[in-house]
């Protein structure tokens, strides 16, 4: 799984373990993740198929094989 973080504080993820409603196969490309659609994030992490964003108001989100979290 991969994360990328944007200057404007979207997050976009790929590969396995992605939150995409797809399962935990590898999709074809970077997605928005939809948990976050809306919410100014300003910091991202990874664990094994799982990733962790903060936001701007110090709210913390996990995704991803919730296993991990």
């Amino acid at each position: 799984m991969s994360l990328v973080l944007t200057n404007e504080g979207k997050v976009y993820s790929w590969g396995s373990g992605v939150p995409m409603g797809r399962g935990y196969y590898p999709c074809d490309g970077p997605a928005a993740v939809p948990s976050l659609a809306g919410i100014n994030v300003v910091s991202i992490g990874l664990g094994y198929d799982f990733g962790v964003a903060v936001t701007d108001r110090g709210d913390l989100y996990c995704f991803g094989e919730y296993n991990g979290c």
